[in-house]
């Protein structure tokens, strides 16, 4: 699998949004799912925003990441086994 789109695609999510520093990736734990299944649901969590905003801020990044992976869930399957588990953090250079 050739990361680097995926990269690109998270890269850009942080151009759009200058406050995100962070955020991560996680399997949602559900107590009805099978124990085999194939494409577990993820979920966003622990974003990380600085400097502090307000409720509605944090509310339109939210949706700025969780549509731009669910993009590229739409695009590439696949992407699930690479998002699954990870954190993406802003490159300072």
């Amino acid at each position: 699998m050739d990361s680097s789109h995926y990269h690109e695609v998270i890269d850009q999510l942080f151009a759009r949004c200058p406050d995100l520093c962070g955020f991560s990736v996680q399997e949602k734990l559900r107590d009805d799912a099978p124990a085999d299944e194939a494409d577990p649901e993820l979920v966003v969590t622990a974003i990380g925003i600085s400097p502090r905003i307000n409720a509605e801020q944090y509310g339109e990044i939210f949706e700025q990441i969780a549509t731009t992976l669910a993009e590229l869930l739409d695009e590439r399957p696949e992407s699930s086994a690479y998002l699954r588990g990870r954190t993406f953090a802003r490159s300072v250079h």
